[in-house]
């Protein structure tokens, strides 16, 4: 499928999550870190141990920024394109 220019991909956007869900979710919350903390501390598999910390790290600091390298098809830079609003007053 392809979009048309000008049009939402997903017009009525994100559906919205049942009161119910909503409510169970807050109540789990603190058990689920509980769980988290519980893998990270005590699990035998590493990976998990270092997921879980992961988990939390990202809970509590945000994600870390990824540097992302694009460069063109031949591996050369790509030219800068300043995008500029046709409607703007100069």
């Amino acid at each position: 499928m392809t979009f048309v220019k000008g049009k939402s991909g997903n017009p009525g956007g994100r559906p919205a999550r049942s009161p119910e869900v909503v409510k169970i979710l807050k109540r789990l919350g603190k058990e689920s870190l509980e769980v988290i903390e519980h893998l990270m501390r005590n699990a035998e598999d590493e990976s998990v141990r270092l997921n879980a910390a992961k988990y939390l790290s990202d809970q509590a600091n945000g994600k870390a920024k990824e540097l992302v390298e694009v460069t063109g098809r031949d591996g050369t830079d790509l030219i800068p394109v300043i995008a500029v609003n046709a409607r703007s007053k100069n």
